[in-house]
């Protein structure tokens, strides 16, 4: 038995360490809003910023602009499937202000939010990842008290072949949930050449069950069984 619960205790601290900060994906959306408004966050208890007050959620500094409409060039409002693609009709955040072309120098907009959060979601317009030369499109930074926790691209959000940042696929026009991020009180929004284009982004605190713990309990349980066998031997 001994051996048995030094086995546990072994299994435990690797399952623990395992896996702790890794975050995960789903595409998961509310009904879409009033006003061809698009997509939304679908957790209850989240704050969303929908850039139509002209009041901000959040505290914004950089080079972005909100925008309404597609601009020709500059930026494209997200779309959703409605059966057929949809453009959002109403105000968006558009990074960076004017499209950048043959630069390799990201511009950044930032949103400071004033508490601690470890779930993100955005309805993601035209999806970016790797354009050629200039680099990584469509970047997320998440800070915590200034430092760098988490960064997510849209390379890894969709399939590196599929992140083209099509105006109309839905592929590349989705909204996006990131739950189990290192708690993080601020994010940055940035994009090389191409512009990123979201709306109703959402922030809040989601508890996600870790695999570690689902395979703790099944462990325990099975060290239980193999106890009580062992007594009635």
């Amino acid at each position: 038995m001994k051996k048995m619960a030094s086995l546990l205790a072994g299994a435990m601290l690797m399952l623990a360490a395992g896996g702790a900060s890794a975050y995960t994906i789903n595409y998961n959306f509310a009904t879409p809003l009033p006003q061809n408004g698009g997509y939304s966050s679908p957790y209850a208890g989240v704050q969303v910023e929908t850039f139509d007050s002209t009041s901000l959620l959040w505290n914004w500094s950089g080079d972005y602009t909100i925008r309404t409409g597609s601009a020709s060039g500059l930026a494209a409002a997200p779309a959703y499937m409605n059966p057929l693609s949809t453009a959002d009709a109403t105000r968006y955040i558009a990074v960076p202000l004017v499209a950048s072309t043959g630069t390799a120098t990201a511009t950044e907009t930032t949103a400071v939010l004033g508490d601690t959060f470890n779930y993100f979601g955005l309805w993601w317009g035209s999806i970016d990842g790797v354009n050629g030369g200039l680099g990584i499109n469509n970047v997320l930074n998440f800070y915590r008290d200034g430092n760098l926790v988490e960064t997510v691209t849209g390379d890894q959000v969709i399939a590196h072949l599929v992140a083209a940042g099509s105006w109309t696929s839905a592929d590349n026009n989705r909204y996006v949930n990131l739950l189990g991020l290192p708690d993080f009180d601020s994010f940055s929004v940035s994009s090389v050449g191409r512009a990123f284009e979201a709306d109703n982004i959402a922030v809040g605190v989601v508890p996600v069950p870790e695999p570690s713990s689902v395979l703790l309990l099944g462990v325990g349980f099975a060290c239980l069984a193999f106890w009580r066998m062992k007594k009635t031997v």
